[in-house]
């Protein structure tokens, strides 16, 4: 299938390799999922009565995700990840390293249970930073954000390190970073 619109494969699991790619987004029904599963199975079992008969089906592959999906029935959870990664828009690779990075049971779960979309985001967005060419050009963005050298003289402003500044940044663990398509996504460690 291969493009950003969210897809899974959906096959008999007697045969994951017979079935067919389905886009999800936000306004699908798991329902909908659920019958296309049923209508696969059906079509396989008239293709190939010898071989079935097959009566379960799940996803066995997906692309365009936040998330990695394995195998699975839950379809519920995977319009739930589909509609995470709409809301993420551009940034679903930044998205992607986030939760890779802080682990799924701690960014998606909360005690087992699994978070609301908007929970999920806002946790995200409080520590993505932005993506950039370099920790330099963040440190560039930062300085001239907060203010940092206002009331600065021009004469002192020029001695002002931007590159050690990135530097102590990162050693310090005060921001950690990931390449991504488009640059570096650059994240808070606070």
């Amino acid at each position: 299938m291969s493009n950003d619109t969210p897809a899974v494969f959906i096959a008999p699991i007697l045969a994951p390799s017979f079935g067919a790619w389905v886009k999800v987004d936000s306004g699908t029904d798991p329902d909908d999922l659920h019958a296309r599963g049923r209508e696969i199975v059906r079509r396989f079992n008239r293709e190939y009565p010898e071989d079935g008969p097959a009566e379960e089906y799940a996803v066995v592959d997906s692309e365009g995700f936040a998330v990695r999906l394995g195998e699975t029935a839950d379809f519920e959870y995977v319009v739930w990840l589909a509609t995470l990664t709409e809301e993420a828009g551009d940034d679903v690779d930044a998205l992607r390293a986030w939760i890779e990075n802080q682990g799924a049971e701690y960014t998606l779960y909360d005690n087992g249970k699994r978070r609301e979309v908007e929970e999920v985001m806002d946790s995200f967005r409080d520590d993505f930073l932005g993506v950039y060419d370099d920790v330099e050009a963040y440190v560039y963005q930062y300085v001239e954000d907060t203010g940092l050298l206002d009331g600065v003289s021009e004469t002192i402003k020029r001695y002002f390190d931007y590159k050690a500044f990135a530097r102590d940044a990162e050693l310090s663990g005060d921001i950690w970073t990931v390449r991504v398509p488009g640059g570096l996504a650059i994240f808070s460690n606070h």
